[in-house]
């Protein structure tokens, strides 16, 4: 009964770190206003609310929510529009958009619409997520109809009205065509809530997603995330994982899987994923003499579990990817190597040449780019988007002109958006065998999703101290300091599977498999 009590405790308190992190008001300055008067203008504290219509995505704070927050003083209405995923404004204040005709017969648009600061949205506005102190305007576009020239009306001024031949025959003969005036452009999002639906119909009863390469590339996408049944799940399959016949590049994709989740590579069901990289290295490289994809992987993964830059086997190894960059900037002549390279050198900026490779890898990242905003195909962007992050940037500033229409452009967000099925994954049209479209589509939603965390997977991994032998009957985990907030740092969940003792998120404590402590927590979960 005692043991009960507790773990409702427990799992209360967790739920409750999360939702009062995840549900946190945002607070911003709002202005609505009309030609003539000003409805609105102040700072206001927005709640979360459902944007979706169906309440089933974590709820987060956007201008839809804080316009409805402003009722019944200020009167709003909203239609759900299912082809952009979005509310879209029909009125504020009884204030709608209606389209008018002027004097020449033109028609005249009189409208909403709305901006982040100085630019005009490019969104719906239930689809951007509040900043902290954003300026959101929403302005009441109304055009006045210019009057009839004086003179030729008929209505005065002393002109003796033309007859009728007259008039006709001072038409130009040149054909009418109507202004139109600008309206924003409303362009799709990508909806990250139905990729990971599509994901999670992939998973299996044991918790994995069918082969270990995409078991492992939807590890980094679900710890960016926050599906804690899904993730449990995978951490347990990990958790008696055991595979004696994994090559390099195996062990080095699998430890990334682990670190994403908190598992330490070190020690995971007793195999060590970071001895298998060490013992390739023969002095100059990592793995296959040829081939740079070891390297860069190695690089990433070592930089994560206490490898420090002034030792021989990184500086080696850093020298040996930036001798491997061709002359246009890129690694192997393709998007994808050139990312991950990117990713793997940002945190050794300082060391002498790494600089300048970066700068002629983003140029090359630069010309590659598409109109689309996109390059080449889904796979490519993701991977393009985990340079740009590691460089610093945002992947909205990456933009490119769209030659079909008129001073328009693409970001790479908005290419993905285009590239997305109905059901959430990516569409993959260059395969012709179903199968194949199904594993293909798996591992590129898998890269998108873990992209548009917005983290490189280097934040996305959880860092881990150097062991340099393997540790007997020992087991070491990294348990963060917040538990189960919004980003799913789940580590904590690993006590399902290795209870440890509770450390920060830079110290590790080694204890015997069994103690007090994990009896104690092996009661408490062995519910669950």
């Amino acid at each position: 009964m005692k043991n009960q009590i507790f773990k409702i405790i427990l799992i209360s308190f967790a739920f409750f770190c999360f939702f009062n992190t995840a549900y946190a008001d945002t607070t911003i300055h709002l202005k609505i206003s009309t030609p003539t008067s000003t409805i609105y203008d102040q700072d206001i504290p927005v709640a979360p609310c459902d944007n979706d219509n169906n309440g089933e995505t974590i709820a987060i704070a956007t201008p839809y929510c804080a316009i409805l927050q402003l009722q019944p003083e200020i009167q709003s209405d909203w239609s759900w529009n299912d082809t952009y995923s979005a509310y879209f404004l029909n009125s504020i204040n009884n204030i709608s958009g209606s389209v008018t005709q002027d004097n020449n017969g033109n028609d005249v648009y009189h409208y909403w619409s709305w901006s982040i600061g100085p630019d005009v949205a490019m969104v719906g506005l239930s689809s951007y997520e509040l900043n902290p102190n954003d300026l959101i305007s929403l302005d009441f576009i109304d055009p006045v109809p210019e009057p009839l020239p004086s003179g030729n009306n008929g209505l005065g001024g002393g002109v003796i009205t033309p007859t009728i031949e007259t008039t006709i025959s001072a038409i130009p003969e040149v054909p009418f065509i109507p202004e139109v005036p600008s309206i924003p452009l409303v362009k799709p999002t990508f909806d990250l809530k139905k990729a990971f639906d599509f994901l999670f119909t992939q998973q299996k009863e044991n918790g994995s997603f069918g082969e270990d390469l995409y078991t492992d590339w939807i590890a980094l996408a679900l710890a960016s995330g926050n599906y804690q049944d899904q993730t449990i799940k995978l951490i347990k399959y990990f958790g008696e994982y055991k595979n004696e016949n994994m090559s390099l590049t195996d062990s080095e994709r699998h430890a990334m899987a682990l670190m994403s989740l908190g598992l330490n590579p070190y020690n995971t069901n007793g195999k060590n994923y970071i001895e298998k990289i060490i013992t390739s290295f023969d002095g100059i490289q990592f793995g296959d003499i040829n081939e740079d994809n070891d390297d860069i992987f190695a690089l990433i993964v070592l930089q994560n579990v206490g490898y420090l830059q002034d030792e021989k086997i990184i500086k080696n190894d850093i020298s040996f990817i930036l001798s491997k960059q061709k002359e246009d900037g890129s690694w192997d002549g393709n998007v994808d190597m050139t990312g991950a390279a990117i990713e793997a050198l940002a945190a050794f900026s300082p060391t002498p040449g790494v600089g300048e490779s970066l700068a002629k890898a983003r140029e090359f990242l630069r010309q590659k780019q598409k109109e689309t905003g996109g390059w080449n195909n889904a796979s490519s962007t993701a991977w393009a988007i985990e340079g740009i992050l590691a460089l610093g940037e945002k992947v909205e500033d990456w933009k490119k002109n769209d030659p079909a229409i008129d001073g328009a452009s693409n970001t790479p967000l908005d290419y993905l958006a285009t590239v997305q099925d109905t059901d959430g994954g990516i569409k993959n049209l260059s395969t012709e065998k179903e199968g194949e479209n199904i594993q293909n589509k798996i591992w590129e939603t898998a890269y998108v999703a873990s992209a548009l965390s917005g983290k490189t997977w280097n934040q996305i991994m959880q860092k881990f101290e150097k062991i340099e032998k393997p540790i007997e009957n020992k087991i070491i985990v990294n348990i963060p300091k917040k538990i189960l907030k919004k980003e799913m740092l789940t580590a904590t969940v690993i006590n399902t599977i290795t209870p440890p003792s509770i450390t920060t998120e830079t110290t590790q404590t080694e204890i015997p498999k069994k103690s007090w402590f994990r009896n104690f927590l092996d009661k408490i979960f062995s519910s669950f």
